[in-house]
């Protein structure tokens, strides 16, 4: 069987031969020597498919196993999306504490590549909340992974793109909650310097918070933002389910993002951000499924997202050449956040004590000659990207920004698996 698959925001498709984990033999159906894991494809880089490789779809393992209420640990397969655990968790007043901002993303989906939620730097990456793993490989079969059994296949497998084999159940920590409701605010910030600043005074208050920047004027001095931060409801409420979302995609249409337009749309955003409101937990994690125009208004050429790290010591030096970069080439930037990060790095995950940020760009050359001219920037001032977020990269960019941990992921891995079963375009872009 075969299937036109691309990255999510992106317009180019590829034909890969695709197939189902058989959870009742324990066992996958493929004519390939390649295999690598599928969850709901919507991951911003090809993780989950190559033309010499099937891929392996988990649409069709999707149980939610069990639950202890006591101790707060849910065991589920791996295709189950955020969406359908926010829908059970929520109902007996439990939450994913660490979760990106799109309902249809899978569990598989978010252990492989390690994912962050909205207070990072409190609550770290979802490496943290995992407990147990049940790993399949086509040439060892099932394996179970912890912290205590198969440590080294544990830690190369969270984060670790669906190469050490498909994840096919996993244990979680999950928190409890007494409302369903965020009352989430808005403080207006002058520039990044000032965004920061603002940040770390709400770090260890604010339950979720992140910053939303207008960058149309292209300066990181001057430009106006919103930090939003959410604090559960203190009012005990009713359970409030997710009840249906709709799949991101770009319509066959023109792209609408030009600086003129934006400057009305971040206008009228702006406006919103800063109001104070009691807004359901759903909308404050998932803010995709009331923003979907928001993708469509790209065309269909789609879009790029970056995503960075820069260290907490070499941010202000960064800043200032970003600000000289951003004045001499004028990119149309049309989002930027920020988040404060507080990790440390390992493998190839997206860690560290710092400052995140985010641009979204319309796919076009101008972005990708800015965003080409942004990386040396990142890399002088020891700063990496977000792997599973930037399509742009490649094998020397990662190598430079990850140095030995690069190294040590890639050995590990071939360590175990001398054969590279597991293999995918993105994988191939970058060298592992």
């Amino acid at each position: 069987m075969t299937e036109n698959f691309k990255r999510f925001g992106g317009s180019k498709e590829h034909n890969c031969h695709y197939t189902f984990y058989d959870s009742l033999n324990k066992s996958i159906k493929s004519n390939s020597d390649y295999l690598i894991p599928r969850g709901k494809g919507n991951s911003y880089v090809e993780a989950s498919f190559l033309k010499s490789s099937t891929s392996i779809k988990t649409n069709n393992i999707d149980r939610i196993i069990s639950f202890d209420k006591t101790k707060g640990i849910i065991e589920l397969e791996s295709g189950v999306t955020l969406g359908k655990l926010y829908n059970f968790l929520i109902k007996r007043n439990y939450y994913l504490s660490i979760q990106p901002g799109y309902p249809n993303i899978s569990i598989g989906g978010c252990v492989a590549s390690n994912v962050h939620g909205k207070n990072p730097s409190k609550d770290g990456l979802i490496e943290k909340l995992v407990i147990e793993i049940e790993l399949f490989h086509k040439d060892f079969g099932l394996m179970k992974l912890s912290r205590k059994i198969n440590k080294k296949i544990f830690d190369l497998t969270i984060g670790g793109y669906g190469l050490t084999g498909l994840i096919t159940k996993v244990k979680l920590k999950v928190s409890k909650i007494k409302s369903s409701f965020i009352i989430k605010k808005g403080i207006r910030v002058n520039g990044f310097k000032d965004a920061i600043l603002k940040m770390n005074s709400v770090s260890d208050k604010a339950d979720l918070f992140y910053v939303w920047m207008d960058l149309v004027s292209n300066s990181i001095s001057t430009c106006q933002g919103v930090l939003v931060t959410g604090e559960f409801s203190k009012e005990e409420s009713k359970s409030d389910r997710l009840i249906d979302y709709k799949s991101r995609k770009n319509l066959n249409l023109f792209n609408f993002y030009f600086r003129p337009t934006l400057k009305i749309i971040n206008w009228i955003f702006k406006k919103k951000l800063v109001k104070k409101v009691k807004q359901d937990l759903k909308s404050f994690l998932f803010p995709a499924i009331d923003n979907f125009l928001y993708f469509y208004l790209y065309g269909s050429k789609g879009f790029i997202e970056q995503q960075f790290l820069i260290p907490e010591k070499k941010v202000s030096s960064f800043l200032v050449e970003l600000e000289n970069l951003l004045n001499s080439s004028k990119p149309l930037i049309v989002l930027a956040t920020l988040k404060l990060f507080n990790g440390r790095r390992k493998n190839l995950h997206f860690n560290d004590s710092g400052v995140c940020i985010t641009f979204d760009y319309c796919n076009n050359k101008n972005s990708i000659k800015f965003i080409n001219n942004l990386y040396p920037l990142i890399i002088k001032h020891n700063g990496i990207s977000n792997i599973i977020k930037d399509s742009l990269l490649n094998k020397k960019l990662v190598q430079l920004q990850y140095k030995k941990n690069f190294a040590n992921f890639k050995k590990n891995l071939n360590d175990f698996d001398n054969k590279r079963v597991y293999q995918s375009l993105l994988s191939e872009k970058l060298g592992v």
